[in-house]
């Protein structure tokens, strides 16, 4: 499953669509579908001063998140996933 898709089957996502998430959005990458509450980058040609500036800032709070997510990642233990053939 993709992130996309994980994410359109989450609770977050339903919380969104239902008007939840008001004056806050959601940052993703250019695998994301654009929706009213998640924020995507351009990825056409030739783009506008004004994209490419939008898209830097899309990287820097893709780099604070990536940050702070990718350690607590890495510290958490997951249990081991069961065989189950």
């Amino acid at each position: 499953m993709t992130d996309d898709q994980v994410l359109e089957k989450s609770a977050l996502s339903q919380r969104a669509n239902r008007g939840a998430l008001r004056d806050a959005w959601v940052v993703g990458n250019s695998g994301y579908s654009l929706m009213d509450w998640v924020l995507v980058p351009y990825t056409h040609q030739n783009l506008t001063w004004t994209q490419h500036a939008f898209n830097g800032k899309v990287e820097e709070v893709q780099s604070v998140c990536e940050g702070v997510v990718y350690p607590v990642e890495s510290s958490v233990e997951l249990p081991a996933e069961e065989n189950r053939d």
